[in-house]
């Protein structure tokens, strides 16, 4: 696994210098991602190196900072790292401090970097060196011929969300085919999954990270949507439960009709009713 000690000695991180937190070196890095809210931490999930120009912490306060660094903490976060050119001219010693009691590596670049080229680069290496196998376990090796080959073409073409852990590649894979159901519209698809149009949108970037450009490419959205109505039923309804903090919905699911219905809450001012199964989904 790639190790925050590796992503350093990669080109795409060649303007990166390590301030703090040099005991956290050897961190897993399972995921990069950048972001400028403060509240990011509720969106993590442990392992990543999270890139910032840090525009929204220079405008806040030492008590608000201080959260902010204790919440990255707490979700786990593999390295954090700041562009030190449009809101910092220089961290204030809290954050080498808190780097130093948290183990968590403190990077910072002194000049423009592009985040997206670094994100771009660390992820390649990351599936480079991931031997998860992409069949999940517990499936039959010995199907019949045709479903076989049907299975590993969905498994091929689903690969960079199948090596994904558990929890973000069932969240992901649910996303990515609600969203192309509904040809991308952000609205009805947030309101499908129970999330804020702000979460919907942060797994879309993950999910162009992983896959491409998803909305300019109709043939690989066909091919995907394919190959998640092929994917294996009970493993492809296995998925998390719609129940973030936002959400205002019900899940029901039904193993005999292989389906999930999701009902918005009656009490909002328009109702609307979704049903969502391998290969349908209605919206009315």
């Amino acid at each position: 696994m790639l190790s925050v000690a590796d992503a350093l000695t990669d080109p795409c991180m060649q303007h990166a210098e390590l301030i703090a937190g040099h005991n956290g070196l050897q961190r897993p890095l399972r995921w990069v991602h950048s972001a400028e809210v403060l509240h990011i931490a509720n969106l993590l999930e442990g392992g990543e190196l999270l890139l910032t120009t840090g525009m929204s912490l220079a405008r806040a306060t030492a008590q608000t900072q201080t959260h902010y660094l204790r919440s990255l903490a707490a979700s786990n976060i593999s390295a954090l790292a700041f562009e030190l050119v449009t809101s910092f001219g220089e961290l204030p010693p809290l954050f080498p401090q808190w780097a130093k009691k948290s183990g968590i590596p403190l990077i910072v670049f002194r000049r423009e970097v592009s985040f997206s080229a670094i994100e771009h680069r660390l992820a390649q290496r990351i599936f480079a060196q991931d031997t998860t196998p992409i069949f999940p376990p517990g499936t039959d090796a010995h199907a019949p011929a045709s479903d076989e080959n049907a299975y590993v073409w969905a498994c091929s073409e689903l690969a960079p969300l199948l090596r994904l852990p558990d929890k973000k590649r069932l969240r992901l894979m649910k996303t990515l085919h609600v969203l192309l159901q509904l040809h991308f519209n952000m609205s009805k698809a947030a309101r499908a999954l129970g999330l804020r149009r702000q979460s919907l949108y942060y797994r879309y970037a993950q999910l162009e990270d992983l896959i491409g450009d998803l909305r300019g490419n109709p043939e690989l959205g066909g091919r995907l949507l394919t190959a998640l109505n092929r994917y294996p039923r009970d493993v492809f309804l296995t998925l998390c439960p719609l129940s973030t903090p936002h959400a205002r919905s019900r899940l029901a699911f039904n193993p005999e009709a292989s389906a999930v219905a999701i009902t918005a809450d009656e009490s909002l001012p328009h109702p609307s009713y979704f049903h969502l199964a391998p290969g349908d989904l209605t919206y009315g």
